[in-house]
């Protein structure tokens, strides 16, 4: 609280999170701005959503056929890997043959990433979980996937499912802090709250189901990602911010 009240302005990605700030006692009004994020891939975006999607999985050393669900990010409890292992029994029974992917660093010790991947590697079959590690083509596995799973505990504005929904990939997601302002439930993807972690399951089951449906959201993502979250806005954004900074400044 001491260091936020020092700066002339504090800005944040995500209105939930700044307003979420903005009860603690101790803050000066008025100094809160949220810019939201963009995705900074938006050029490799185009070329890969015309990319036929079994060619791309075949690259990837991945199965042409079935549903895939990735859940990309650094793998630790803040994330909430842990969250979605929960649930894969009853995913999988029901989907025998899914495969989930978690792509990201595995981040040890307090942060309890390397009790995750013990966890998964003693109770999941390679055939129905994998554990990629680290990925420098993130986006060629958002599109080779049927959705993007993101259960985390805490998030502010995730760039994850900013890139699915440029990639026109459903998300199904947590409810938590600003994953709302990017994930319209029942428009863009499927959103769950942590008090009733069965709906996760229930979700990815019926995006598995209704490939029309995924289709729908995927597009709907990628439409809500142009009006709202693009690096021109997110640039005019930050233009307008500092012009009304240095103008309260008495500075041109």
């Amino acid at each position: 609280l001491k260091f936020l009240n020092d700066y002339s302005y504090n800005v944040a990605v995500s209105q939930n999170v700044l307003e979420e700030w903005k009860q603690r006692p101790g803050l000066p009004e008025g100094r809160w701005v949220c810019i939201p994020n963009y995705a900074p891939d938006e050029d490799d975006a185009a070329p890969l959503c015309r990319a036929d999607q079994r060619e791309l999985r075949r690259r990837l050393g991945l199965p042409e056929e079935g549903f895939i669900g990735l859940c990309l990010g650094s793998i630790q409890m803040r994330k909430g890997q842990d969250i979605l292992l929960a649930q894969l029994p009853a995913v999988l029974k029901k989907l025998p043959d899914a495969l989930f992917l978690f792509a990201g660093p595995v981040l040890s010790n307090k942060w309890g990433g390397d009790k995750i991947v013990e966890y998964a590697k003693a109770r999941f079959s390679p055939r129905n979980l994998k554990i990629l590690g680290p990925r420098n083509n993130p986006l060629e596995y958002i599109r080779a996937a049927d959705c993007l799973i993101l259960p985390s505990r805490e998030e502010a504005m995730p760039l994850t499912i900013l890139e699915a929904m440029l990639l026109e990939r459903p998300v199904v997601a947590s409810d938590v802090n600003g994953i709302p302002e990017m994930v319209v439930h029942g428009e863009t993807g499927l959103l769950f709250s942590h008090s009733q972690p069965e709906d996760l399951a229930a979700h990815i089951l019926r995006l598995a189901g209704d490939a029309e449906l995924a289709s729908r959201m995927g597009q709907a993502g990628k439409k809500r990602y142009y009006e709202h979250f693009t690096r021109e806005r997110h640039a005019a954004r930050w233009q307008a911010f500092i012009k009304s900074a240095f103008g309260a400044c008495g500075l041109q």
